[in-house]
């Protein structure tokens, strides 16, 4: 059984992954982030980016995208994106 404090953690991570594949963020783009975000731990980061990976294949092959909303040059704020996206899920 893991600690609570790391399944939320898990947890955010593939709400990030759904949420990415949602408005079309470029898996590249989430991958680039999260190890630029994670730098000094490798461990972490590729940890984050598996369930990443995850939310972002479930919500491509499980959900239907009914809106018109996308995202356009990704990496000019994805200093934004990874600490909001986490503090909503929590």
């Amino acid at each position: 059984m893991f600690p609570r404090k790391l399944v939320s953690f898990m947890e955010n991570m593939l709400y990030v992954g759904i949420v990415g594949q949602v408005l079309r963020i470029p898996l590249e783009d989430l991958h680039y982030t999260i190890y630029d975000h994670f730098s000094s731990k490798p461990k972490i980061a590729e940890s984050n980016f598996n369930m990443v990976k995850l939310g972002y294949e479930y919500a491509a092959e499980n959900l239907e995208k009914k809106d018109r909303f996308e995202t356009k040059s990704w990496r000019r704020w994805k200093a934004i994106f990874l600490p909001t996206v986490t503090m909503l899920v929590v």
